[in-house]
């Protein structure tokens, strides 16, 4: 229910602008966890004492959406991070709701025969699990950031091998003004006109010539720096293209 939010959020298009603006708070300001469910989480997760591995730990989350929320901290090496912690029990909640959402297409596909919408619970049953596992997020920002190692103006996170787990992420910190925020963008120097060519060149750059692109490209994971740069953040949902597609795509 949260992702259909966020996707909705992303909508001024299909709701009216007082919509958009409750729903887009779904993309990173969802009520968190409370701090010691999390810490007993990551320690869990590491196997040390949070005071073990980070010098400094934000109680408070700097984000929190769907499946994850997200806290500032600060490595013994001096390194500053962001935690990405895996709600408890997320997994369980995922599996009700992909199981609640085939029915309702079920019922669905009898009201409504012009056309089959198994494929939409098809593609969320295969997806939404890929992103409760941070190795593999971490992977896909390892590969879109290979695919941008010459460009200067589209950023990536670097991972943190060493401190991530299937349900904790652990990567460099990257602040940044949110791409939907021009006053902000403008008081950084940034002209919005000029992020707007950036992000169509990445993501086509990504969809037609490296045919691997980030999937969930809602204002929460779009940051902006001066520059001026895109920042792109939280690659749990990334798609692989098959060769044909530019082929497709271009006819």
């Amino acid at each position: 229910l949260i992702k259909t939010g966020q996707f909705l959020g992303t909508r001024p298009d299909v709701l009216p602008h007082a919509y958009v603006s409750v729903l887009s708070r779904l993309q990173d300001q969802v009520p968190p966890e409370p701090f010691d469910v999390i810490r007993v989480h990551i320690e869990h997760e590491l196997g040390q004492p949070l005071e073990a591995i980070f010098s400094e730990f934000a109680e408070k989350p700097v984000a929190s959406a769907s499946l994850a929320q997200v806290h500032r901290a600060v490595l013994k090496d001096g390194r500053v991070c962001a935690v990405k912690v895996q709600y408890p029990g997320i997994e369980r909640i995922v599996d009700i709701d992909l199981a609640n959402m085939s029915v309702f297409i079920g019922v669905l596909n009898k009201l409504d025969r012009s056309m089959d919408y198994r494929f939409i619970a098809e593609e969320m049953r295969a997806n939404i699990p890929k992103e409760l596992d941070f190795i593999n997020e971490g992977h896909n920002a390892e590969r879109i950031a290979a695919g941008f190692e010459d460009v200067e103006d589209v950023v990536v996170p670097e991972i943190y091998w060493k401190y991530t787990t299937r349900r904790v992420l652990t990567m460099e910190y990257i602040d940044g003004v949110k791409v939907t925020d021009i006053e902000g963008m403008r008081r950084i120097g940034v002209d919005p006109s000029d992020i707007a060519k950036i992000l169509v060149w990445a993501f086509a750059e990504m969809i037609v010539k490296q045919r691997f692109f980030h999937a969930d490209p809602h204002p929460g994971n779009l940051f902006v720096q001066p520059g001026p740069k895109l920042v792109l953040l939280d690659f749990g949902q990334a798609k692989e293209l098959p060769d044909h597609f530019p082929d497709v795509f271009l006819r």
